[in-house]
C-alpha cells in the first residue's frame, strides 16, 4: 500500500512540475502579424495625497496593430474620450490616427511590455499578457504621457490576431 501511494505521489509531483514549466514559451516572435484591438477605460485625476481619484473622461476605441515578430510595432486607431475623437497625429480618410510606432518585449512566461508613440508628446506604456499561442493578447496601460505631461489612465486593451482571408 505504501509503495502504491508513494508511486502515485511521485507521479503527481512529476506531472505538476511538467505542467508548471512547459505551459508557456513566448518570445518577441510570438506576436507576429496584424491584430484588431479594442480599448476601454477612463482618464482620472488623483488627489495629491493619493487617497482618492476622480474620473475625468471615458475612453473607448478600436484599431489595428502590426507586430513584426522582432520587437517593433505600428498601429492606427480611432479613440474617443467622452465621445469625441482624441487629438493626435495625422488621420486617414476614415478618421483613424496613423503613423503610430513603437516597440515591445515578450518574456518566456508570455508576459511583456510595449511602448507606443502616438505622436509628439503622446506615449503609452503597456503591460501585456499573451494568450492562445499568440493569437490574442491583453494589455493594461501602466504609464501615459499626454501632451508632454504624465497622465493617469486606467485603460485596458484586448487584441485578436486577424486571420488570412480564404
Amino acid at each position: 500500500m505504501k509503495k502504491a501511494y508513494l508511486a502515485s505521489l511521485l507521479g503527481l509531483t512529476a506531472l505538476s512540475l511538467t505542467a508548471t514549466t512547459s505551459w508557456a514559451q513566448c518570445s518577441n516572435s510570438t506576436l507576429n502579424g496584424t491584430y484588431a484591438f479594442t480599448v476601454h477605460g477612463q482618464s482620472v485625476t488623483v488627489a495629491a495625497d493619493g487617497s482618492s481619484f476622480t474620473s475625468t473622461g471615458l475612453i473607448d476605441g478600436v484599431g489595428q496593430i502590426n507586430f513584426d515578430g522582432n520587437g517593433n510595432l505600428t498601429q492606427h486607431d480611432y479613440i474617443v474620450k467622452n465621445g469625441t475623437l482624441v487629438p493626435g497625429g495625422a488621420t486617414d480618410e476614415s478618421g483613424f490616427h496613423t503613423g503610430e510606432t513603437g516597440t515591445y518585449t515578450l518574456n518566456g512566461d508570455c508576459t511583456g511590455t510595449a511602448h507606443i508613440v502616438l505622436g509628439p508628446g503622446n506615449e503609452r506604456f503597456l503591460q501585456l499578457v499573451i494568450a492562445d499561442n499568440g493569437r490574442s493578447a491583453h494589455g493594461i496601460t501602466s504609464r501615459s504621457i499626454v501632451n508632454g505631461s504624465p497622465a493617469t489612465l486606467q485603460v485596458y486593451s484586448d487584441f485578436q490576431k486577424l486571420e488570412a482571408r480564404r
